[in-house]
């Protein structure tokens, strides 16, 4: 029987190396398998935000105010969707949303399971944004009776941590 192309004796030059495909640095947060983070994105996110430290912003992010919004628009939104599921819409069109609610009080982002009908994406981001804030107002007191500016700063940061949270689980569902 003539030796095959997989022996190792019928080919005696090297076979070449598989190459791994590149994966960046990684860390991981014990207690939370769906969320890992890569280091510098995650640095970045932290200055944005306003941290001191790493272990702020991970606490931020544990905190239940975070958690269970952002489980909400993984099931209501993002699970559905695909990688450009991560660019968000135009924070002023979420900032509008927000206001028009809170004006006309609707409590489209504020109530407990509101009905989506007829929601786009913006309505998702608006509403884990809200929910966010809301959350960090109760169990902060510094996040209380802040400006229309000021909360236009907190909107984008709370924008930037979505947009993180959400790559971050649309590249960890693969």
């Amino acid at each position: 029987m003539a030796p095959s192309a997989y022996d190792s004796e019928s080919d005696s030059s090297p076979s070449p190396q598989r190459r791994q495909p590149w994966r960046p640095t990684r860390i991981h947060i014990p207690n939370h398998g769906e969320l890992v983070f890569e280091q510098a994105e995650l640095e970045r996110l932290r200055m944005s935000m306003g941290f001191t430290d790493m272990d702020q912003l991970v606490a931020f992010i544990r905190a239940p105010y975070v958690i269970y919004p952002f489980r909400e628009f993984i099931v209501d939104y993002l699970r559905g969707q695909g990688p450009g599921a991560s660019n968000p819409p135009s924070l002023d069109a979420i900032i509008t949303l927000i206001v028009t609610d809170t004006q006309d009080n609707t409590g489209m982002f504020t109530t407990h399971n509101p009905d989506k009908t007829g929601w786009g994406p913006d309505h998702h981001w608006a509403r884990f944004i809200q929910q966010v804030y809301s959350g960090a107002q109760a169990a902060d007191s510094s996040w209380v009776g802040v400006s229309e500016q000021d909360f236009a700063v907190i909107a984008w940061q709370l924008l930037e941590l979505l947009q993180f949270l959400a790559r971050r689980w649309l590249a960890n569902r693969v």
